[in-house]
């Protein structure tokens, strides 16, 4: 898998510690930045490439080195256009690379995540998916009914298991919701928090934008 790191965010929610120059996934938390932490946990399924602004670019390239990776694995993009544009400019990037049969990882850079086996199971169980031509996007089991996270509904049939964890097909996407429909969702277990990570092979996800 070639894992990339979003890192294109200008992390408002954390100012003033976060600030436009300095976005939150660059600020040090417990001696270590979200994003090096990022790079760290996701090493062990190949050097990780950044996707992240031109302005941020230098800073990105710095989180790199420390971490022994050159400036190649930085992808820049001219202006913030959200995930989807962010996710095309890397399938044509990978594809003229010639890598339009593999399968890429897409995850955040302010992700903390404590239990990080748990983590690497359930991604490889998303490259397995992938590898059979799915788009697979990781939910987390909600805690508490949280109205700041939007939600993955899944069908009941399990689509796939392995590594002690199953998938599912998806029913929809839902976006934050309110308190009552929280509720809704979490007594019905057939909801998880969209976490924003997803995997699946080059060309099917080319594929899906030409549709």
């Amino acid at each position: 898998m070639i894992p990339v790191i979003l890192s294109g965010g200008s992390g408002t929610r954390l100012w003033p510690v976060s600030r436009a120059s300095y976005p939150k996934q660059f600020c040090e938390f417990y001696d270590q930045s979200f994003l090096k932490n990022s790079i760290q946990r996701l090493k062990p399924f190949g050097s990780p490439y950044i996707l992240t602004l031109e302005s941020m670019k230098p800073l990105s390239i710095r989180s790199l080195a420390e971490e022994g990776l050159g400036p190649d694995f930085v992808i820049a993009e001219p202006m913030g256009k959200n995930t989807a544009p962010a996710v095309a400019l890397l399938c044509h990037w990978l594809r003229g690379q010639g890598k339009q049969d593999e399968v890429v990882g897409i995850f955040p850079a302010d992700h903390l995540i404590a239990d990080e086996q748990a983590f690497r199971s359930a991604v490889e169980l998303g490259i397995e998916c992938a590898e059979a031509g799915e788009v697979v996007t990781l939910g987390i089991t909600p805690s508490h009914a949280s109205t700041g996270y939007g939600y993955i509904e899944v069908k009941d049939d399990v689509a796939h298991s392995a590594h002690g964890l199953k998938a599912y097909g998806v029913e929809g996407f839902r976006e934050k919701p309110d308190e009552k429909t929280a509720r809704t969702f979490l007594d019905s277990g057939k909801h998880y928090w969209n976490a924003g990570m997803f995997v699946f092979k080059v060309s099917t996800m080319i594929a899906h934008f030409q549709e």
